[in-house]
């Protein structure tokens, strides 16, 4: 596999699937979006990202060598089988090998899609040059990975650093998706979000309106203009942001962390003072600034499952 090798990396979300085309410079070459219509069963929306596939294979001249793919919930990375994924109702689906015999038995590597951003951070992106690594995802949930001396972490069965679904505040915080009380993400997500700002508007006035105009997006725009709400309940995700980043930081004993996902990148210059300010109250003396907060910078999702393919195949350490 030489310099000008090629991959293909998919993001599957619950609403679409971004495809990219990478060079093995890190170069994002091409990009696609199609909808997921994960309603429609897994192997419908197989053929889908088949589709885009193919659309992109049409559109290059190299060599491709192989598909990455990020995938929400449970992966069995080592067998390509996607198990427990909330937000696409599905139970268990053998993608990578159907995916293989739709796109002309190209090699196809699975895993968590907070797991392949971390790899491409790491190769490509904010945290390139550091083998220790902690990224955080902040969009409809709160998602993590982690690089260790240069290794992706997964753990026994697949689910290390599931930090969305650590609990905070087990005793008196909000009913998790998970069926526990205080995860990360009922405070640190696009939802969290929302329900914080929900919680504060009783406090005092705010451009912030209690109806369907409140989104993530309205409430960090209101925190742009200084809106003190907004701005409250931004610092209220940042501080148990800044909690997770000091568990993840504390274990791997990590150089870099990354903030990313939609909301996390969108947010990042209204939390990253007291994300760093949690992390320090809870780290000993000696950790404290040696992890450096930065923001993630991947073009697309998709790219980090392309760089998978590299890391699998062995021309990258993640």
């Amino acid at each position: 596999m030489d310099d000008n090798s090629l991959a293909i990396g998919v993001d599957l979300g619950a609403t679409k699937i971004a495809t990219a085309l990478l060079a093995r410079s890190g170069r994002v070459l091409r990009v696609r979006q199609a909808p997921t219509q994960a309603a429609e069963g897994a192997n419908a929306c197989c053929q889908r990202i088949a589709d885009e596939i193919r659309a992109l294979l049409a559109e290059q001249s190299g060599d491709v060598v192989g598909i990455g793919i990020g995938s929400p919930g449970v992966v069995d990375s080592e067998r390509g089988i996607i198990r427990d994924a909330i937000n696409l109702a599905w139970g268990e689906f053998e993608i990578a090998k159907e995916l293989s015999h739709r796109v002309g038995d190209l090699p196809v590597f699975l895993e968590n899609d907070a797991n392949v951003n971390a790899v491409g951070e790491a190769m490509f992106g904010s945290a390139r040059g550091s083998d220790n690594v902690v990224l955080l995802t902040v969009g409809s949930g709160l998602g993590c990975g982690i690089i260790s001396e240069g290794r992706l972490i997964t753990g026994g069965v697949g689910i290390a650093a599931d930090l969305g679904h650590y609990s905070i505040d087990p005793d008196g915080g909000r009913l998790c998706v998970c069926g526990n009380h205080g995860c990360a993400e009922t405070v640190v997500s696009g939802q969290g979000l929302i329900a914080n700002a929900r919680e504060l508007l009783a406090d005092g006035p705010s451009q912030l309106r209690n109806d369907g105009t409140l989104t993530s997006d309205a409430i960090v725009t209101a925190a742009r203009n200084r809106d003190p709400i907004a701005t409250a309940a931004v610092d209220l995700m940042a501080r148990w942001l800044g909690q997770a980043a000091a568990v993840a930081t504390a274990v791997v004993n990590s150089d870099v962390v990354v903030i990313g996902g939609g909301l996390g990148t969108a947010a990042f210059d209204f939390m990253k003072d007291q994300v760093t300010h949690q992390m320090h109250r809870r780290l000993p003396p000696s950790y404290r600034g040696r992890a450096d907060l930065r923001r993630a910078t991947l073009l697309s999702p998709a790219a980090g499952a392309a760089s998978l393919v590299w890391s699998r195949l062995g021309n990258g350490k993640a």
